[in-house]
């Protein structure tokens, strides 16, 4: 029984220097014993997990788009790889119809490398309200345990003038005819974009329009401005109803809603006679 227990001690002995030369962590260790000749023993994973780049950021932007325009330039990034094994990627949009994917919507990267995917979006309609904005959301999952998911917002803003008038119709009424009524108009600019209006002549010769300014020449309206002190008359020559326009012409992109002319109604008729007071008050007579 002793000389057993003997013999186990020195073969423990002898191998205590072949364990030395191993390893038990995260890493590959390899040795040499005279019996066995050489040797490599592998003790755990040593992959470096992969990180996934995207220049994109959180948001891509096309800016202003003009209304009844051309499309704005697609958007191209990349999805980077600084890890050490290779990822996959996949791109989905939101429900949208104003943005697409252009090209690959998934791929692999490989260590060290990028990959390009573009995003592009339609043209605003003329009909778009100026300053409208649309906007979607672009979902980029990976197989990066670091990166799973990463949200990018779409966003483009629609840009144009769109002119508003105050009444919308210089309406006069009754006017004596060879008198002269005048009224106030407002005709403004509710876009986002500056732009060029020329007013043209009414067409009756009994209707004029005035405003501050060079008459006959283009007024620039900046967002939110009006035509300085626009005021329309009418003149009847003989009595009955009279109408005119005046039609309006913008220089730059038109947004929605925006009119097209001034419009102007009147009816001539024979002197007003007016009683001053209205009421005689002869109060008590005997």
């Amino acid at each position: 029984m002793n000389s057993r227990v003997g013999l186990l001690g020195i073969g423990l002995l002898a191998a205590l220097p072949w364990l030395g030369a191993c390893s038990f962590g995260q890493s590959t260790s390899s040795g040499t014993d005279a019996g066995l000749g050489s040797f490599e023993a592998s003790f755990g994973d040593t992959t470096v997990p992969s990180t996934i780049t995207i220049s994109a950021g959180s948001a891509i932007d096309f800016g202003l788009a003009e209304c009844g325009g051309k499309a704005p330039a697609p958007t191209t990034f990349t999805v980077g790889n600084n890890g050490a094994t290779t990822v996959q990627y996949q791109l989905s949009l939101s429900s949208t119809s104003v943005f697409q994917i252009v090209g690959a919507a998934s791929g692999n990267v490989g260590p060290g490398a990028t990959a390009s995917a573009t995003i592009a979006t339609t043209a605003v309609p003329a009909s778009a309200t100026a300053g409208q904005i649309d906007q979607a959301t672009l979902t980029i999952t990976t197989t990066d345990p670091s990166l799973p998911m990463a949200a990018v917002t779409l966003k483009r803003t629609a840009e144009g003038a769109t002119l508003a008038l105050s009444p919308a119709t210089a309406a006069f009424g009754d006017v004596p005819v060879s008198a002269t009524q005048a009224t106030p108009l407002t005709l403004t600019n509710t876009g986002n974009e500056a732009a060029t209006v020329t007013i043209s002549a009414p067409t009756s010769p009994l209707f004029a329009l005035t405003w501050t300014g060079t008459a006959g020449a283009p007024v620039s309206l900046a967002p939110k401005a009006s035509v300085p002190m626009l005021s329309a008359t009418f003149s009847p020559t003989a009595t009955g109803l009279a109408s005119a326009m005046s039609a309006l012409a913008v220089t730059g992109a038109v947004c929605g809603a925006s009119v097209s002319s001034i419009p102007m109604t009147g009816n001539g008729a024979i002197g007003v006679v007016a009683v001053t007071p209205g009421t005689l008050d002869f109060q008590s007579v005997n």
